[in-house]
């Protein structure tokens, strides 16, 4: 039997929750992560899930089951095209294993971040289905999130539709980089759930130096912050190295980095996105997607996948072009 939430909550900050079996499948030996899964995550019918999954076990050749949404059956009329990722059923909920491939290949190439595509990376309805997974996974109504001034829209709405205090962070643009203060970074974090970052910054386009990184890893640790981190535009660097707040040692075990095909590929349309981090980290986010958004469509991942495996050669030029990288937002989101 399933123990009441103020239960649960009592035995995570006492530290006796890691000992009960429930708990222990859930985080798979991350009972270390407990304490910053929301109340949805630790709440959640993981039994009924359970049983949900074992139905999309692939069956015997001789059985078929109408339960599921994808009958192999020559259902459709002539006249309708089947395209082939029909033939494939539904996608597994971590999303394709040859996409997960692929974004792991490409967030180690261009952002040093080494993730497994077992088990670090989940596929969401594009970047903006990332945030939201992360914030019901975990961030409950009355917490703090901190967003830096000016940020994209997004964020701040998302944030108040659940009730969530929002901590403004001022910052600047100053020769191509994000600029701000370590004195104010440190008072907005403290007692803080989240950290929102997004690099290159939107609006305004500019990146935080490596040394700033390495102070927000510090500050992140030693408040305990998470950190989610919207790489959406990362293909538009035009000097330097790309550093990635995910590549920072100390920041490995707290960052969720999150991306899609929508800026840096033109395919928006596709609603493709990732989410890549530490296990314990991404595994309760598949947990809380399974019960909203449990699949991107699978054409949409095939064809992301295929983008995803392009050379870099032809995105070079792109970047020669004066509106490429022209990100979009307002200069200040406080109000409103």
């Amino acid at each position: 039997m399933a123990l009441p939430l103020f239960l649960t909550k009592l035995l995570i900050r006492t530290g006796l929750a890691r000992y009960l079996p429930g708990v222990q499948r859930l985080t798979d030996g991350g009972s270390d992560f407990l304490h910053y899964y929301s109340d949805h995550v630790l709440d959640a019918p993981r039994r009924d899930l359970r049983r949900i999954a074992a139905l999309l076990e692939q069956l015997p050749p001789d059985a078929i089951d109408l339960s599921l949404g994808s009958p192999r059956l020559e259902l459709t009329a002539p006249s309708v095209p089947r395209l082939l990722a029909d033939r494939r059923g539904w996608p597994p909920p971590w999303g394709l294993p040859e996409l997960r491939a692929a974004v792991a290949e490409r967030l180690l190439t261009d952002n040093q971040v080494a993730v497994s595509p077992a088990d670090e990376v989940l596929i969401t309805p594009g970047a903006a289905g990332a945030f939201h997974t992360v914030l019901d996974t975990f961030v409950n109504r009355g917490d703090h999130v901190v967003l830096f001034d000016p940020t994209s829209p997004l964020f701040p709405l998302a944030l108040r539709a659940r009730r969530v205090r929002i901590r403004w962070l001022s910052s600047q643009v100053d020769d191509g980089r994000l600029r701000f203060r370590l004195d104010e970074l440190d008072r907005a974090l403290r007692r803080a759930r989240l950290l929102v970052l997004v690099q290159p910054g939107n609006p305004g386009g500019g990146f935080i130096a490596p040394e700033d990184l390495e102070q927000i890893a510090w500050w992140a640790e030693r408040h305990d912050v998470l950190v989610y981190c919207d790489e959406s535009f990362g293909r538009f660097h035009y000097e330097g190295d790309h550093v990635s707040l995910g590549a920072v040692g100390r920041a490995r075990r707290r960052t969720l980095t999150a991306g899609s095909v929508s800026k840096g590929h033109a395919l928006a349309s596709l609603r493709v996105g990732w989410l890549a981090g530490h296990r314990h980290l991404v595994r309760p986010c598949l947990l809380r997607a399974a019960l909203g958004d449990p699949f991107v469509p699978t054409v949409c991942q095939q064809l992301a996948s295929s983008a995803l495996r392009q050379p870099r050669d032809g995105f070079d030029d792109i970047l020669g072009e004066p509106s490429a990288g022209s990100t979009s937002g307002c200069r200040s989101t406080r109000q409103g």
